[in-house]
């Protein structure tokens, strides 16, 4: 039964469901179910021993101070914010409603590896992969936003803000949750105080005595809370985890290592580490001013914790790095380099040999089923195409055995002329004698019938096909279509229904009949692979020596062109970076020029946009008359700094584009590689005359023939299934 709310002011009433969809230990989540305008929203109710006056007011404040917010959808707030008080029919206060937070908590990417339980959406954040660095940028630029919106405000400190309390989606937006203990302050005291922190997210002023609940609490408190959980989003690891040389060998927990500073990349505390976890190399990679940032976080804010970035800091160093800023694609990646591991070179080559011989099966089962379902003459040129394409191959093969013995008449011709010193007058006639035993089939069957009886073999192969497909359909469908023309002059519902019924009692026997030949074919199937296994196993264990030194040689000769290209990639790093450091100076000189013109000086805003914005909401100390001039001039800055910037991205194209020319060559060579790597390790392990021959190649021969028909014979069930549901369909319409 659901729950019954109200909303005192408005007096709505609010339903939810009666069980909770998460509950914490002040209180639990439920969702609205009506009125409608509401069922976005979700409501916390708090527990009965934690329901007080205090928590009322604190309430009724967060709702008529609320952060401002700039420019969101529905569905997107990056801070859940309290909407509405309810109360229950006895006119007590019990919770408030708020918008409803999708997402996985922010803890997913503070590891160095992702879980296995999501989806693939998420391997964009995977470290190590070519995107990671700059998603996780912007995940972390979307927490500095929404922490700078709190504390623009001046009244909020999150206090506990640590990746629990924080959920992203997979495209990055996140939403800060848990806000109803927020610590508020009013006129530099603590209206209302936080009573919670959790230790890994707790600056270090928090062991020299200030303590939540009991003094006020900064947003610098906040910013060393932000910094560790950039540090790790960026590299898996929490900043202080490492083990530290006497006198601090003894301090284990991260709280102790908070509390004395033991920053692992403190130029103060260099040496006076006994572990440090490897991935906290990383950071030697980063960023220079994010390096700064972090340093100041730690270092400089271990002993003035005003010292610490702010997050709108954090925001400019993050919207300015060049992964975000220019967001080049680095040349190995550009020209989609194919990336093959070292122990696959054996695999490839048997892989290619097979397919060079026809070996293997690779129609897809959506082919077949489309196969099926297409028309009969649509099967008859396939199954006439197929018997041409075996006529051919047999030819071929007869073609290459009677020119091989040609050439070796023919020599043993020319030799024993030679030898006996006769002429080659007798050659022409040996072989024009080859020639007429080559035309002897079709001169007897032109002897016997004419053109029309040499017409007729030569389109055999298609008349085969039509026959068996006509014959085949109406020895198959007889019934069916018996039945069909019954239900079609059917007079009335229940004969109709009749036949309807005795079709679909013969659609369900041909099933069976199929599915139990797909039981046989496949626990066929399951046999023949062991023994294919067991032999390439038995192959691969002879050959293991030969395979091992083959992909020796062959990973050298690629890890040297890769490695030309990681260089090039690195260069082009650089480039990406004087890209950025001039883009970021061009913004930079446009702002000055603004802050420090006498007149745009007085408008609200950094940048042009900004300020034009100012003007068009009528908060402007200028006179009505002069707004549109004064945006008309914005305007014209706004352009130029365009201009300029199209100018920059203009140049460093060109730049990039060649560094992509330049490294085509080591990806031609690489490509070059990798066929002769593969055909090089098919002739040094003979995978083709000691493998693919006599027993090995027939029972090769016999599992493609066999997943041939599991093909077919899935395609056949999937189309019987169809008709099955039509019949179904029209049974339930006859009455």
């Amino acid at each position: 039964m659901p729950l019954k709310f109200y909303i005192k002011d408005t007096g709505t009433v609010v339903f939810t469901e009666e069980k909770p969809f998460a509950s914490g230990g002040e209180g639990a989540l439920f969702q609205v179910l009506k009125p409608d305008n509401l069922n976005k929203l979700v409501a916390k109710i708090y527990h009965k021993n934690k329901r007080n006056d205090q928590k009322h007011k604190k309430t009724e404040y967060l709702i008529e101070n609320p952060p401002e917010f700039e420019d969101i959808s529905p569905g997107e707030e990056p801070i859940i914010w309290v909407k509405h008080i309810l109360h229950n029919d006895k006119d007590e206060f019990v919770g408030f409603l708020m918008p409803k937070a999708t997402g996985e908590q922010l803890e997913i990417l503070t590891s160095p590896k992702l879980p296995r339980n999501l989806g693939k959406e998420w391997n964009r954040f995977r470290m190590g992969g070519d995107t990671a660095l700059r998603f996780r940028l912007k995940v972390c630029y979307n927490i500095a936003a929404a922490l700078r919106t709190i504390h623009t405000t001046g009244k909020y400190v999150l206090v506990d803000l640590k990746p629990d309390n924080i959920l992203i989606r997979a495209n990055g937006l996140v939403s800060v949750v848990d806000t109803d203990s927020i610590e508020v302050i009013e006129n530099g005291e603590a209206l209302y105080a936080a009573t919670v922190a959790t230790p890994e997210y707790t600056p270090a002023e928090y062991y020299k005595g200030v303590k939540p609940g009991e003094v006020l609490i900064k947003p610098s408190w906040d910013r060393f809370s932000m910094a560790v959980i950039f540090y790790r989003m960026l590299f898996g690891i929490h900043p202080f985890a490492a083990t530290a040389k006497a006198p601090y060998n003894e301090v284990n927990s991260l709280g102790d290592k908070i509390k004395f500073g033991l920053f692992v990349h403190s130029p103060l505390l260099a040496g006076k580490f006994e572990v440090i976890p490897p991935p906290h190399n990383q950071f030697n990679n980063l960023d220079p001013e994010l390096k700064q940032l972090f340093m100041r976080a730690f270092v400089d804010g271990f002993e003035d914790p005003e010292a610490r970035p702010s997050a709108e800091d954090w925001g400019k160093a993050f919207v300015n790095h060049p992964l975000l800023l220019t967001n080049r694609t680095l040349p190995s990646r550009a020209l989609n380099l194919e990336v093959v591991n070292k122990e696959n070179w054996y695999s490839l080559a048997l892989e290619k040999a097979m397919k060079d011989q026809n070996l293997i099966f690779v129609k897809s089962k959506i082919d077949a089923a489309l196969t099926l379902s297409g028309s009969s003459s649509d099967r008859i040129l396939q199954n006439a195409s197929a018997s041409y394409k075996k006529i051919g191959n047999k030819l071929l093969s007869v073609g290459k055995f009677v020119g091989l013995v040609s050439l070796v008449v023919t020599g043993m011709f020319i030799l024993s002329s030679v030898v006996s010193g006769s002429s080659f007058s007798g050659l022409s006639y040996l072989l024009y004698a080859i020639f007429q035993i080559l035309l002897f089939i079709p001169e007897l069957i032109l002897g016997i019938g004419g053109t029309g009886l040499l017409i007729l073999v030569m389109l055999s192969p298609l008349l085969i096909a039509t026959f068996n497909e006509l014959t085949g359909n109406a020895k198959n469908n007889v019934v069916d279509i018996r039945n069909k023309f019954n239900s079609m002059i059917a007079f009335s519902n229940s004969k109709k229904k009749k036949s309807l019924e005795d079709m679909q009692y013969s659609y369900y026997n041909k099933r069976t009949k199929v599915k139990q030949r797909l039981r046989e074919i496949r626990n066929e199937l399951v046999v023949w692979s062991k023994i294919r296994s067991k032999k390439e196993q038995e192959f691969y264990q002879k050959n293991n020596q030969q395979i091992l030194q083959s992909n020796r040689e062959i990973s050298g000769k690629i890890r040297t062109e890769k490695t030309a290209l990681m260089q090039r990639d690195a260069q082009a790093k650089q480039l990406m970076i004087a890209e950025a450091d001039q883009i970021k100076k061009i913004r930079l000189n446009h702002q000055q020029e603004l802050k420090e013109d006498p007149v745009y000086s007085k408008i609200k805003g950094k940048t042009a946009e900004q300020k034009i914005a100012t003007l068009q909401g009528n908060n402007s100390v200028f006179p009505q008359e002069e707004l549109g001039e004064l945006s008309m001039e914005l305007m014209t800055l706004q352009k130029e700094l365009r201009e300029e910037l199209i100018a920059v991205r203009k140049e460093y194209d060109e730049k990039h584009r060649a560094f992509i020319d330049e490294s085509n060559e080591n990806k031609m060579k690489i490509d070059d590689l990798v066929k002769m790597s593969i055909n090089d390790m098919r002739n040094n392990t003979d995978i083709d005359q000691n493998l693919l021959n006599g027993s090995f190649k027939r029972l090769l021969l016999s599992i493609k023939k066999l997943e041939s028909e599991v093909d077919e014979k899935e395609g056949e069930l999937l189309l019987l299934n169809n008709d099955l549901a039509q019949i179904k369909e029209e049974l339930k319409r006859v009455k």
